[in-house]
């Protein structure tokens, strides 16, 4: 997953940076076929890929 973070400490990251539900749900529906996705709101960009394996590898930048 994102580094050395749980599942509990990446939610609280994503939830301090007010990521938008939808932001969430796409990265809750992604697959390891789907290949990096990305979204961004505000002034943030996100980006992630998906592993069954290695779970969910997010990457977060400030952007504005």
């Amino acid at each position: 997953g994102s580094g050395s973070l749980s599942v509990d400490q990446v939610t609280c990251v994503l939830a301090a940076l007010d990521v938008p539900s939808f932001v969430l749900a796409e990265m809750d529906k992604t697959r390891a076929l789907d290949g990096r996705q990305s979204q961004s709101w505000g002034a943030f960009e996100a980006s992630w890929t998906y592993h069954p394996d290695q779970g969910l590898d997010v990457i977060v930048r400030q952007v504005k």
